[in-house]
């Protein structure tokens, strides 16, 4: 049981450094780059059950709006599957 929470969190932690990374790339490539393409970026934060959206403009708004609310009921469907809601 130990073993597979400590396979979830460096999963998790190895996730998030690849993110970062991702993210460290791209501002590089963008910077040293001669073409300056307009860039646009959105995101959802999820808070519990509540998934918190922003971006740059309308369209990338809606496209993390439904990201955000697949990943919020996949998580709901998850949770219940696996017998962690007692509802």
């Amino acid at each position: 049981m130990l073993n597979d929470y400590f396979l979830l969190l460096i999963t998790g932690v190895i996730t998030i450094f690849i993110g970062l990374l991702l993210i460290t790339l791209s501002f590089f490539t963008q910077s040293l780059g001669e073409n300056k393409k307009k860039s646009e970026a959105g995101g959802v934060i999820i808070i519990g059950p509540i998934p918190i959206v922003f971006g740059t403009n309308k369209s990338i708004a809606v496209t993390a709006a439904i990201v955000g609310g697949l990943l919020t009921a996949l998580a709901i469907i998850l949770t219940l599957l696996l017998g962690g809601g007692h509802l």
